[in-house]
């Protein structure tokens, strides 16, 4: 019978994070970069039920979770914000990523910009509802597009949520606060180390549609990438194939033969 995943677990005798740390990641340094941070993944690991709506889950789901969530957050396992400042967002970078001002579900800084009567032309409104930062514009429009929703709705948590719809479905009904009303900086601090919420906010992510409980029903089936298209949006393809792919298929032959036990 396959091995369940209830929480922390030995590979072999051994903690999974060292387990990793001293075995897997040597010997695959191109997929993996980066150690895993043992205290933090322990820590996740205890929050499992919380994480994924399940009192356990199978390998093949632990391995999904685990290449999505040491991608989103470099191994750290912690909910960090995405990097990057205000114009990496604001910018489109061919073959690269995607404006954030032109998501779907995010209000154009320039529509909000002239509905807070901070900006009133229309060569402004057309300006800052682009895709490219303007840079020649004056420092009082620059330090309201802070609160726009391209910069406050980047991404965060543990599996990197973006977008104003997504935060609105998946992280809107565990605060109080409206959260459309919060300045950015009110936002991150509700946000910052807030791991609890991160796990409520990556499991409501993987149950909120049907195409999300989907990918989980593929990924018990050994199907993964179904998974990481969920996950990647714009730049999905590169994502699955040079990221995600290439970590699962390394991670589950040398599990899926491994002798599991929990801690």
């Amino acid at each position: 019978m396959p091995a369940m995943i209830s929480g922390n677990f030995s590979v072999n005798g051994v903690p999974f994070a060292q387990w990793f740390n001293k075995t897997v990641k040597p010997a695959n340094p191109a997929p993996f970069p980066n150690v895993v941070a043992e205290p933090t993944f322990n820590a996740l690991m205890a929050d499992l039920a919380l994480l994924t709506g399940k009192p356990q889950v199978t390998l093949n789901e632990f391995i999904g979770h685990f290449c999505i969530i040491y991608n989103e957050t470099g191994g750290t396992f912690k909910p960090l914000r995405e990097y990057g400042g205000i114009e990496y967002m604001f910018n489109a970078i061919p073959n690269k990523k995607l404006s954030y001002n032109t998501l779907s579900s995010n209000r154009k800084a320039g529509d909000q910009l002239k509905a807070w009567n901070v900006i009133s032309t229309p060569a402004d409104v057309t300006l800052w509802n682009g895709t490219a930062w303007p840079t020649n514009a004056p420092q009082n429009v620059k330090d309201a597009a802070v609160n726009c929703d391209f910069f406050k709705y980047r991404g965060w948590g543990l599996n990197q949520l973006t977008t104003r719809a997504n935060y609105l479905n998946c992280l809107q009904p565990f605060v109080q606060q409206d959260i459309d009303k919060l300045t950015t900086a009110q936002f991150d601090a509700i946000l910052k180390n807030n791991v609890d919420l991160a796990c409520k906010v990556f499991n409501k992510f993987i149950l909120q549609s049907n195409k999300a409980q989907q990918a989980i029903n593929d990924l018990i089936a050994g199907k993964f990438d179904t998974y990481g298209y969920l996950v990647a949006g714009g730049g999905a393809k590169k994502y699955v194939n040079s990221f995600y792919l290439p970590r699962v298929n390394v991670l589950l032959p040398l599990l899926s033969g491994a002798t599991i036990v929990k801690i």
